[in-house]
């Protein structure tokens, strides 16, 4: 609601003032970078931006909670809306992709919309590494990047970027086969639940967005004059959200595991003299997260016994 706020109020300040918060292709100021995301063009810019940003806003609050991540979540968004800006602006500012643009321009909230949609993506997976035994979601990761990054050279009508185009692509869909494999099983698991109706309709969500945000990129936005930088700036926002995201996650993940073992085993203690442990004393003291263990459940004991 906060963000929503601040757009909705960047939306009905004077022009000057909008002027002075957007991008401007002439000057590197990273400031500026960050203020682009609160402004729109028009009432139907603001809505669509709006409606996908807390879509995505709210995917990514559930799965880090059901992952045992809520503190990674808030962590996401500060990186989302300062690295994610100034990283993207200043890759199109040096390579001169601006040079066909006007002075000034806002992408509003579609930046950090494809971020979070990656990062959306990035949470999943670790839902998933959580419920499913012996998943990786590092594989799958690493094929949904793969996927991203042959969608860049998509555009280009050269042989060498084809190749790098079917390179990605056949790299990706290989090294994603066998986690994809265990995903569709736990999912259609899931659907037979009745208890688990809202965790698999939106477990059902994620992935058909995601290629759904790539795939309306195409044709009608390449068309237009300069309309690279647009495809460009969703395909960055989605590759950061899914791979450095998950790389800064997993860099807290040794300091987690400490802490996990820690008060599982001051749990195990106080319960074995009756104790009763409440959600707060379940935290981990250094990410916020509940300590837990993994919720494989009945689904997942099903798998292992039909594999």
């Amino acid at each position: 609601m906060c963000i929503s706020t601040v757009c909705i109020v960047g939306f009905i300040l004077p022009t000057e003032i909008q002027n002075l918060l957007k991008a401007r292709h002439s000057v590197f100021n990273p400031l500026t970078y960050i203020t682009a995301s609160f402004i729109h063009g028009d009432v139907e810019h603001l809505i669509s931006n709006l409606f996908g940003f807390n879509l995505f806003l709210f995917l990514n609050y559930y799965f880090s909670k059901k992952a045992a991540k809520r503190r990674a979540y808030f962590g996401t968004l500060m990186v989302l809306f300062i690295a994610l800006p100034i990283l993207n602006y200043s890759l199109l500012f040096f390579s001169g992709l601006y040079s066909s643009r006007e002075s000034s321009f806002g992408f509003g909230l579609s930046l950090v919309g494809s971020g979070l949609l990656g990062s959306c993506i990035t949470f999943l997976l670790l839902y998933f590494e959580r419920r499913i035994k012996n998943f990786d979601a590092l594989f799958f990761m690493l094929s949904t990047s793969l996927f991203t990054f042959s969608i860049i050279f998509l555009p280009y009508p050269s042989s060498f970027r084809e190749v790098l185009f079917l390179l990605c692509l056949v790299s990706g869909l290989i090294v994603g086969v066998s986690p994809a494999k265990k995903i569709l099983k736990f999912s259609l698991r899931l659907w037979k639940d009745p208890k688990t109706v809202l965790e698999t309709t939106l477990v059902s969500m994620v992935f058909p967005l995601y290629l759904l945000s790539v795939f309306l990129l195409f044709p009608q936005i390449i068309v237009i004059e300069g309309g690279i930088i647009d495809i460009a700036s969703r395909l960055i926002g989605l590759l950061f959200g899914i791979f450095i995201i998950s790389i800064l996650i997993r860099l807290s993940v040794r300091t987690y595991r400490y802490a996990t073992d820690v008060i599982e085993r001051e749990g195990k203690n106080a319960r074995a003299h009756g104790e009763e442990i409440s959600e707060e004393d379940s935290l981990c003291p250094h990410c916020g997260a509940l300590i837990e263990e993994p919720a494989y459940d009945a689904i997942s004991d099903e798998m292992d016994h039909d594999a």
